[in-house]
């Protein structure tokens, strides 16, 4: 399923307590000083006007973070683990 960016805006617009867990294709995105290339910069600007906090940390296809876990509580704690660095499994 394909989830348009729009729509990620208006599901955290709601105020309610939103979890997106998927595979977001933005190897342009440096997520430690939040600098994005051209396909990416709508993507990060979105992450960071819905206050979306991060739980994956770690890279997941190659030297990049494409899976991501997505938040709007920013005090509900993570615990997740990648099985390996390879686009595997997120627990």
């Amino acid at each position: 399923m394909i989830i348009s960016l729009e729509c990620i805006k208006t599901v955290t617009d709601l105020k309610c307590h939103v979890l997106i867990m998927g595979d977001f294709n933005y190897p342009g995105i440096n997520w430690s000083t939040l600098n994005a290339d051209s396909g990416g910069s709508k993507f990060l600007k979105l992450v960071l006007d819905c206050y979306l906090d991060k739980h994956v940390h770690e890279p997941t296809r190659m030297k990049n973070i494409l899976d991501r876990v997505l938040m709007n509580d920013l005090q509900l704690k993570d615990d997740v683990r990648i099985t390996a660095p390879d686009h595997n499994v997120l627990i």
